[in-house]
């Protein structure tokens, strides 16, 4: 699939999107959100246990997606897969991520989006966090 091909070459990609955090670009923001979806779908997938997470790539996609969160505040679909992303690594993580979020007022944001994402999404985040 191509998300593995991606991740294979994940420095490189996360080195572009990183640059790209600052674009106004709509299509720019949605772009590098979805690479980040995907990515953390790849990160989730390939630490099924008792296969380890790769801690360093996510907590490298958790930083970006926290970064669109923040500066992608009117672009709700980009917000929404950031927001996804780091759910999606949420559940694998031993504390790392958790303290990034919890730095990030990533709970906060979670409310911001709670209708895109709906109830029982924004619980279950919530309670990844301890929220």
């Amino acid at each position: 699939m191509q998300r593995y091909a991606a991740f294979d070459k994940r420095e490189q990609v996360l080195k572009g999107i990183e640059a790209a955090l600052g674009s106004t670009n709509k299509h720019t923001k949605l772009a590098c959100t979805s690479v980040l979806l995907n990515m953390a779908i790849v990160l989730y997938e390939s630490s099924q246990p008792p296969k380890a997470l790769d801690e360093a790539s996510a907590l490298r996609v958790t930083q970006l997606a926290l970064g669109f969160l923040d500066k992608a505040s009117e672009e709700e679909d980009a917000r929404h897969r950031a927001m996804l992303a780091i759910g999606s690594i949420l559940p694998r993580d031993k504390g790392a991520i958790v303290a990034e979020c919890k730095a990030a007022n990533f709970l906060g944001k979670v409310s911001s989006l709670e209708e895109k994402l709906g109830a029982a999404a924004s619980a279950e985040l919530r309670s990844f966090i301890g929220g």
